[in-house]
């Protein structure tokens, strides 16, 4: 099953720049299916 490319809006951004810096603690909170996993598995994937 193909999936297509994620469209990261600047909040999404902010937040992948943010946790690779390192400097802050963050804390991720939303309504349900606003991305919240999908940005911690993006991370992991791209910073192991």
């Amino acid at each position: 099953m193909k999936k297509d490319p994620i469209a990261l809006s600047s909040d999404f951004h902010y937040a992948l720049d943010e946790m690779e810096k390192g400097h802050k603690n963050l804390f991720n909170t939303g309504r349900a299916s606003t991305g919240k996993s999908t940005l911690l598995q993006l991370f992991l994937k791209t910073n192991r």
